[in-house]
This record gives C-alpha cells, sequence and structure tokens, in this order.
C-alpha cells in the first residue's frame, strides 16, 4: 500500500465532515484562484478561469488520482503562472479550511485535506510528465522517397 494513501473510511469521515462548509469553501476557492489566476495570465477570462479552478476543486476532493483537463490544457499551453496559481490557491484552501473548520466541526481533519493536496500534485506533476515526453505521431510522414533531389547540373531540386 503507498506510503500517502488515505483509507475509504477516512474519505468518507472527511467529506462528512467537510458537508457543512463544502459549498462556501468551493466558492471561496473558486474566487480566489480565478482571481489569482486572471491577474496573472491577462488573456485568460474569468469564466474560463472559474472553470479550471471549479474542475481543479472537485478533482482534489474526489481524491481518485485525476488532474481535470482544463487544467492539464492549460499548463500543456506553456502558462508558467498557473504553477504559481495552483501552489497558492491550494495553501489558501489549506488555510481557509482550517478556518471554516473550527467553525463548523469538532474534529476537523486538516492532515487528510494535506494527503489530498499531496496526493494531486504527486499526479499533475506525472500527468504533466508523460503528456511532454515526445512520442512517435502518426501525422508526420517519415517515409523518404528514393528519387533524387539533385539536377544533373548538381543544384538542389
Amino acid at each position: 500500500m503507498e506510503k500517502n494513501s488515505i483509507s475509504q473510511d477516512e474519505k468518507e469521515l472527511f467529506l462528512i465532515n467537510l458537508a457543512p462548509f463544502d459549498q462556501e469553501l468551493e466558492t471561496v476557492f473558486c474566487d480566489y484562484f480565478a482571481c489569482l489566476y486572471t491577474d496573472n495570465d491577462t488573456k485568460i477570462s474569468h469564466y474560463e478561469a472559474k472553470k479550471v479552478a471549479l474542475a481543479t476543486y472537485r478533482s482534489l476532493l474526489q481524491c481518485e488520482n485525476e488532474v481535470p483537463q482544463e487544467l492539464l490544457e492549460h499548463l500543456r499551453c506553456g502558462n508558467r503562472e498557473l504553477y504559481y496559481v495552483v501552489a497558492r490557491s491550494f495553501l489558501f484552501l489549506l488555510e481557509k479550511y482550517g478556518e471554516l473548520s473550527e467553525r463548523h466541526v469538532k474534529c476537523p481533519q486538516l492532515g487528510i485535506l494535506i494527503g489530498y493536496v499531496n496526493r494531486f500534485i504527486d499526479t499533475l506533476q506525472s500527468d504533466l510528465l508523460e503528456s511532454t515526453t515526445c512520442q512517435p505521431c502518426d501525422a508526420f510522414d517519415t517515409g523518404f522517397s528514393q528519387d533524387s533531389i539533385f539536377t544533373p547540373s548538381n543544384t538542389l531540386i
């Protein structure tokens, strides 16, 4: 078993304890993520940033080792600012979870959320590494013709 694995019982207890303030935490996280992203990358719309934020939040809490395609697409397009946005947003999420859980829950489980963030970042790194390795593509014809490319006077055709 992985050392960072979270048992099913822990996941269920975490989600039960998160339920009273999940919507508030989601809204705060998405607003923060979207504002930070649009401030750091003026090419992105607020709507698109919010869509990436929502997909990231939901994927994080599902903890199924899947990074949302919206986030991967933006990262693959070279949005270096997004690395900062993701890291800072996760720190903000941990801080807000701590604040909200103190008000709503008797037994906050910050350690589980930290485990979720850790697994999400590990999965994100491996997905990005896999997507950036050079793989052969059938779109390019690599079968070269045996025809001569030189004219009888040795000029290039």
